[in-house]
């Protein structure tokens, strides 16, 4: 063999090594977008605060004897809560009227889930749970039917624009808000 052909051989050989070589390398990694940050959520535990049963990593904050708040510091969430008596059943429909239109202005145009239930000692309550209505996607009314009637609503600190981040929280309101009603 002449030495240019083995030159041409050399450098056709080396040439196939070098490709060789890159393709056995990792390619080169891209950053992926920023992901939303997983939300620890609070244990399912809970005390008895006033006749309630609020989570026991929330903090009550008693504003008069009927306003309240179930501030959850982790969540960004606060359930604004009045327990309202009545004297009467027309002042106990004026109430609830009241109440279940400031739960349909809250919502506007968004759609959600209505759980109706009877607590053991025979409180009728009902939760509403609209996910898309990302400053107040949790809202629940209850009464005894004849003296007092309890409403609150989850407020978000900063929901966001996507319902699917904020998920867990919703979930996690939902769920101490229906073992509070449960409980009454």
């Amino acid at each position: 063999m002449s030495s240019s052909v083995r030159l041409c051989l050399s450098a056709c050989l080396l040439s196939m090594i070098g490709c060789c070589g890159a393709c056995s390398r990792r390619p080169v990694s891209t950053p992926r977008p920023m992901a939303y940050p997983r939300i620890e959520l609070y244990p399912s535990t809970y005390r008895l605060h006033n006749g309630l049963a609020v989570n026991d990593s929330a903090r009550l904050d008693s504003l008069s004897p009927e306003w309240f708040n179930i501030v959850y510091p982790r969540y960004g969430v606060t359930v604004n809560c009045s327990r309202t008596r009545v004297d009467s059943p027309e002042q106990l429909a004026t109430v609830i009227s009241n109440r279940l239109e400031r739960f349909s202005r809250n919502l506007g145009s968004h759609s959600g889930e209505v759980a109706s239930l009877t607590s053991a000692s025979g409180w009728g309550g009902v939760l509403f749970v609209a996910p898309s209505a990302l400053k107040t996607p949790v809202q629940f009314l209850a009464t005894d039917s004849a003296h007092v009637v309890l409403s609150g609503t989850a407020v978000m600190d900063n929901p966001g624009t996507a319902p699917d981040s904020i998920a867990p929280v919703i979930d996690a309101i939902e769920a101490d808000l229906l073992y509070l009603l449960k409980q009454l």
